[in-house]
């Protein structure tokens, strides 16, 4: 046998060795239940994390082969990618982030709430996934230094035609290249996940609405748009500044000064007394009511003085349709409704 085919021998070795674990581990998994390894959670979770890591080793190898240009940084970062495999603290951060997101799914309990499983399992894999690459990223930063130093290797790179500033981008380009990798990976799995919790059986009506309406929605906020004749009113209250201070003014400046005027005209605007009806009209929802989605509406109340019970009563005109509410004082009160028929009709045109 060749040098180059025993070298290919050689690297396919841990690979083969991998597959055949897990050819193994899913032989066991269909033994025990007696149904196809896909169809089970241990075996799902066991495809998915060998899916997660080939798509990592594929990434990686598709970054090491675009820094293997001539330019000097670039082959420094290609050597943190090598030393990141070889540094068995990042090999066992790595591990334990595929190991997380394949594990997490199996600690859920299946008979609480399917919203607060997905709720769940979004919360904690993302603050275990920031939390892991944060360490990694650390140790692998201060080691990858700390070892060429330590090892004297920092004494043939300096040898090299390449400066302090070019060394260091190297570094830097390398741990952000691994970590924008480990991100893909990490998002498409927490993502593919997710989805598969979602199609899990819920336990009624309102709670597989709440997955798809609430926890899986990406939702966009829109302001009330600002009251007629608001810029009028500052214009005529910074007039006001300049006539009888401008040495303030001046040291305000305009435009700090604007900001500050312009807030308090707002909040005096959107202020209410009692028996007084004010409107707030909300613009650019014509996304939302097209494709008849939800719309949640979230307000919070600021009350001068409190009330026995922490709360204010007013009536609420949202469409046309008045009703009673009761929102407590200082505290975030949101509800969500369907637009009506005339305003998809409205915003299609």
């Amino acid at each position: 046998m060749s040098p180059a085919a025993r070298d290919v021998v050689r690297r396919c070795k841990p690979y083969a060795a991998a597959l055949a674990g897990l050819g193994a581990a899913l032989g066991l998994i269909y033994g025990a239940t007696g149904e196809p390894p896909w169809l089970t959670a241990p075996g799902l979770g066991l495809l998915a994390a060998a899916a997660s890591a080939a798509v990592f080793l594929l990434g990686l190898a598709l970054l090491r082969a675009l820094l293997s240009l001539g330019w000097p940084p670039l082959a420094v970062a290609r050597t943190v990618l090598d030393e990141a495999l070889r540094m068995r603290i990042a090999v066992v951060f790595i591990l334990m982030l595929l190991a997380l997101l394949t594990l997490l799914p199996l600690t859920l309990d299946p008979g609480s709430p399917l919203r607060y499983r997905v709720q769940s399992f979004l919360s904690f894999s993302l603050g275990a996934a920031e939390t892991l690459l944060c360490l990694m990223t650390i140790f692998l930063a201060c080691g990858t230094l700390c070892d060429e130093i330590a090892d004297r290797r920092i004494y043939t790179i300096a040898t090299k035609p390449i400066g302090r500033g070019a060394y260091l981008l190297g570094k830097w380009l390398g741990l952000l290249l691994l970590n924008l990798l480990l991100l893909a990976v990490t998002g498409l799995s927490i993502f593919g996940f997710a989805r598969l919790l979602a199609v899990q059986p819920a336990l009624d009506a309102e709670d597989a609405a709440a997955v798809q309406e609430q926890i899986l929605t990406a939702r966009r906020t829109v302001r009330p748009a600002p009251p007629e004749g608001l810029d009028a009113e500052i214009e005529r209250r910074l007039a006001e500044i300049a006539e009888k201070d401008p040495e303030f003014l001046a040291e305000q400046g305009r435009g700090r000064l604007a900001r500050q005027v312009g807030h308090q005209a707002l909040l005096n605007a959107r202020s209410l007394s009692p028996h007084q009806r004010v409107s707030f009209t909300f613009e650019n929802l014509g996304e939302a009511a097209r494709s008849a989605g939800e719309l949640q509406l979230r307000f919070k109340f600021r009350a001068s003085k409190a009330t026995d019970d922490g709360k204010l009563a007013l009536r609420m005109a949202l469409n046309g349709r008045e009703q009673l509410v009761r929102p407590s004082i200082d505290t975030f009160t949101s509800g969500s409704f369907r637009p009506e028929p005339s305003m998809r009709r409205a915003n299609s045109s």
